[in-house]
C-alpha cells in the first residue's frame, strides 16, 4: 500500500475520531471542504504536501 494512500486513510480516520466534518477540519487547516474531500480520497495531494512542508 502506498504511503500517501495510508495517509489519506489516516486523515479521514482521525477527522472522524475527533468528530470534525470535512468542512471544519479543512477550514482549520486553511482548505475548503472540497479540498479536504479530495485529500481523503487521494485524488489530490499537491496542495496538502506544500502546506505541510511550509509548516
Amino acid at each position: 500500500m502506498k504511503i500517501l494512500n495510508l495517509f489519506n486513510l489516516r486523515l479521514k480516520s482521525e477527522r472522524q475520531r475527533l468528530g470534525f466534518t470535512q468542512q471544519e477540519l479543512g477550514g482549520a487547516a486553511g482548505f475548503d471542504r472540497r479540498s479536504q474531500y479530495k485529500y481523503e480520497k487521494g485524488s489530490t495531494t499537491a496542495d496538502l504536501v506544500h502546506k505541510l512542508m511550509a509548516g
